[in-house]
């Protein structure tokens, strides 16, 4: 479902994506790797760490 939904964002006029997530936040890399639209990261807070492992996890993820 949600490959199918990138596949159309593009024709839909999206110019960037922002995907939220929490603990490792692996959603805005496999959104990125899915398209060729910017893909914003943003994390949530997480009752372990704040949101800061999300934030980790993003800031570590290839470019």
């Amino acid at each position: 479902m949600l490959f199918e939904y990138i596949a159309q964002v593009e024709e839909k006029g999206f110019k960037v994506i922002i995907a939220g997530a929490g603990g490792a936040a692996h959603l805005a890399g496999v959104i990125a790797a899915k398209t060729i639209l910017p893909v914003i990261g943003v994390p949530i807070e997480t009752k372990a760490l704040g949101g800061l492992d999300s934030l980790l996890s993003m800031v570590q993820m290839p470019g």
